[in-house]
């Protein structure tokens, strides 16, 4: 496999959705722990940007809430 890693941003403030995408549930399980969790079944190492660690992937907290996806990848290392 390619050195591929994906990056999952989970800190948005989701305005137009009306509710946090990221925690939405769908088939008892949030939206973000179904996405990290196929990642990693694939075989890609994944880091979550955001507000909450994803169990199995790396972390990097938002610096600044609701600051959007720029942000958290600048933090991004």
């Amino acid at each position: 496999m390619s050195e591929i890693e994906a990056v999952l941003l989970t800190g948005g403030a989701s305005t137009r959705m009306g509710a946090d995408k990221a925690s939405l549930v769908v088939d008892g399980v949030p939206l973000a722990d179904q996405i990290a969790s196929h990642l990693l079944a694939a075989g890609y190492p994944v880091t979550v940007c955001g507000p909450e660690q994803i169990e199995g992937c790396a972390f990097v907290a938002d610096a600044t809430v609701h600051a959007g996806p720029l942000a958290a990848l600048a933090n991004f290392k």
